[in-house]
């Protein structure tokens, strides 16, 4: 499970305490957490139990394990107010809170473990347009300890990237960015999972971003910094001149590229491209565990006879995206001031051409 540690930390408490037993002495565990009341209600629910520690507190489940161990409210943070256990089906648990019914199935939903597994980040989201709601699934970026994307409504369209930095050099505190490719309101949290543990005040840091909005966000003052700074290994590194500088998304037919300029320094380069998935792919311009902007083409052509373009940044460089239509022979550029951190959505990017009409 990622970033165990950040878990545990959150599911202190006191009082009840639940053992783990397979009939033996031996495998008769100690407590694996502590809530309040007795836990008098319990079921059996996927690999572990589901219970409620007493009326009106939050619906803990449980795996065995200390890591295993959390409350539903951490899982989602609109179940709050007095949950109570209705009815277990197969798998999944039913639940009522505040007159809704709610479903679990008790699976973690991903966290990201940033800067060691010093820094674990978790992402809610709510569609205002359905009134759906959820938690975002996480997906690292293999070989990468500084950056991570979440994904809301199916595996692989991702919908934000996050990237947290040890600016200990700069300010000693820890930096925290994100860049989104939706336009749904979602929720961020951030854990200083050493702070956490030593039962610190200032370990959780949270971010709302309100829809329709499509602008990222940089927090400079996240945490207090590590000791001596954290620099990720270089032994994953991939060389600049040996680096990529474009994508090719959508099978291939959409090339994308981008230019960058720093207004600071007059410093100016080209992207280096980290392919991600056959729509979504990634681009660092200074280092390459660095990731700067986060690109997604979707075949929109079903909905309004258009493939679309979404980008999102966690950089305040001047840059310029062009993507191509290898097929169509169309090109769209994109610029982005410098100082801005906000994305962009085209969904009206490359037009389906339209099919020759025979004459009668």
């Amino acid at each position: 499970m990622p970033c165990p540690e950040a878990t545990a930390a959150a599911t202190s408490g006191s009082s009840a305490h639940r053992r783990r037993s397979d009939g033996t002495a031996a495998g008769t565990r100690p407590r694996v957490g502590s809530f309040p009341g007795d836990g008098s209600s319990a079921v059996a629910l996927g690999d572990g139990v589901l219970w409620e520690p007493s009326y009106g507190l939050p619906l803990v489940f449980s795996d065995g394990t200390a890591a295993g161990t959390r409350r539903l409210g951490d899982l989602a943070p609109g179940i709050a107010g007095e949950p109570s256990l209705a009815v277990v089906d197969d798998a999944q648990a039913f639940f009522t809170e505040a007159g809704s019914l709610w479903r679990t199935d008790s699976t973690p939903a991903g966290v990201l473990c940033l800067l060691g597994h010093r820094c674990a980040v978790s992402a809610w989201w709510r569609d205002p347009r359905s009134g759906d709601f959820g938690r975002a699934r996480a997906e690292p970026l293999p070989g990468n300890d500084l950056s991570g994307t979440f994904w809301f409504f199916r595996d692989g369209n991702v919908e934000l990237l996050v990237k947290a930095l040890d600016g200990t050099p700069v300010n000693r505190r820890w930096w925290i960015f994100a860049g989104g490719l939706t336009d749904v309101e979602y929720w961020l949290q951030a854990l200083d999972v050493e702070a956490a543990g030593a039962g610190g005040a200032d370990a959780v840091k949270w971010y709302h971003h309100p829809p329709p909005d499509l602008c990222g966000l940089a927090d400079t003052d996240a945490f207090a910094g590590l000791p001596g700074g954290y620099f990720p290994s270089p032994a994953a590194g991939v060389a600049a001149a040996a680096a990529p500088t474009s994508l090719d998304l959508l099978g291939g037919r959409y090339r994308v590229s981008v230019d960058w300029r720093d207004p600071r320094s007059g410093d100016v380069g080209v992207g280096h491209a980290v392919p991600g998935s056959d729509n979504t792919g990634f681009f660092w311009f200074f280092r390459d565990s660095n990731v700067e902007l986060v690109v997604k083409v979707l075949d929109g052509t079903p909905v309004n006879g258009h493939r679309w373009v979404f980008y999102g940044g966690l950089t305040d460089v001047e840059y310029t995206l062009r993507v191509e239509d290898l097929l169509g022979d169309e090109v769209r550029t994109y610029d982005h001031p410098a100082g801005d951190l906000c994305g962009g959505a085209d969904t009206t990017a490359f037009p389906e051409p339209t099919p020759p009409t025979s004459s009668p």
